[in-house]
């Protein structure tokens, strides 16, 4: 046969689409997950080397795909398409290995931290519309993708979807041409839970709330924790009416005065407790990242009572913050038995935030407080001495 070629319409049903890939040796093996029934009607043009799929229409289970695919090569396939699907469920086609446990599953950054071999030589170009992606715990809706692989190089961008109440838009290069694949993501949002995702994602379970997050950043390595440990360039975050747990700043706030007497000239250690929490009802900021460690100098934390702001860095090879803060009380809050602590109004009260990402200490420097108080009482004395008055 030197030529080969065909074209018409085929009906497909498979009973078991696994058992007859592997069956007839197509492919060497399959994810658990992969779906089982297809039945499907599509316009099929096959030359000497490609195949074009036209109209297609297709249920695999209870997923339902349509649109246009093609090879543009037999001989090293070029994947070319442009398909709808109404739901993917990428956890349910590549669950967790057999044996390990729920709290084993990989985390969301080892899933991203894609292979390199599969990638070397790929070429694909298409886009493609979902209506749900199930991926990493995740639930994305109104899906829109478009993926670009060429010369070593996979390129989703855009990806845009709906998410935890808000919308993202993330750019994604992923390059194997070298022997350590590099990685970059920009990423922008809006009116996202951000608090939601990233208690989803296995990232943090310590943050509240609801706003925007613009990322811009860079890395490159074999593992996860190299990729980590050399991620470098920005991310900026303002969010709105939520919460830091671990640590309740006005309760302690509360209990000052009482820490002042007892703690004389030395620091109050404030352990967190299960269910504490800061409210804030706006909280903005920016990292700088060089090689995994995030700096930031913009702290800034608004609550109806007290200011905060200041900075510090989060060392993710380290797995440590350190940061130093100041709060500023900015107007009187009222404690059990309607007791005011008026005497906290104006007061700049340096905080500090040390130690494991995930149960950081925090520290009120009371001899500070205590420092500054004894100044201004200096100061009374003084201008009394002079016969002036003080309105300090």
């Amino acid at each position: 046969i030197s030529a080969m070629a065909a074209e018409g319409r085929l009906d497909l049903t498979i009973g078991d689409l696994p058992d007859l890939l592997l069956r007839n040796a197509f492919v060497e093996s399959l994810p658990p997950g992969i779906p089982v029934g297809v039945d499907a009607q599509l316009g099929l043009t096959l030359s000497e080397n490609s195949l074009d799929l036209t109209d297609l229409e297709a249920t695999l289970d209870d997923m339902a795909v349509q649109g246009n695919a093609s090879l543009a090569n037999l001989a090293e396939p070029g994947y070319r398409f442009d398909v709808a699907i109404n739901r993917l469920d990428l956890d349910a086609m590549f669950p967790a290995g057999e044996g390990e446990v729920e709290s084993e599953k990989p985390s969301t950054a080892e899933q991203l931290l894609l292979p390199v071999a599969p990638f070397q030589g790929l070429d694909v170009k298409g886009q493609a519309r979902i209506g749900e992606l199930v991926t990493t715990g995740v639930t994305l809706n109104d899906v829109d993708l478009v993926i670009d692989s060429t010369d070593n190089v996979l390129r989703v961008s855009p990806l845009s979807a709906r998410l935890f109440g808000g919308e993202v838009e993330t750019h994604l290069t992923y390059d194997v041409t070298a022997e350590v694949p590099t990685l970059e993501l920009q990423a922008s949002t809006s009116a996202l839970e951000v608090g939601s995702l990233l208690t989803a994602l296995a990232v943090t379970e310590k943050v509240e709330g609801t706003g925007n997050l613009d990322v811009d950043l860079a890395g490159q390595g074999a593992t996860l924790d190299q990729l980590l440990g050399s991620l470098s360039g920005n991310i900026g975050f303002l969010l709105r009416d939520g919460a830091l747990k671990g640590f309740d700043l006005q309760a302690t706030l509360l209990k000052l005065e009482d820490e002042i007497a007892r703690y004389r000239g030395k620091e109050s250690e404030a352990r967190p407790s299960p269910g504490a929490e800061t409210k804030f009802a706006e909280l903005s900021g920016s990292f700088r990242a060089v090689s995994g460690v995030f700096a930031n100098d913009d702290f800034a934390m608004k609550a109806p009572a007290f200011r905060v702001g200041g900075g510090g860095v989060i060392d993710l090879p380290k797995d440590r913050i350190d940061y130093k803060l100041d709060v500023n009380v900015v107007d009187s809050v009222e404690g059990q038995g309607g007791k005011a602590l008026d005497e906290l109004r104006g007061a700049r009260i340096p905080l500090k935030i040390y130690g494991p990402l995930a149960e950081p200490s925090f520290t009120l420097d009371l001899a500070s407080l205590l420092e500054e108080r004894a100044k201004e009482e200096v100061k009374k004395v003084i201008l009394k001495e002079l016969g002036v008055e003080s309105d300090a």
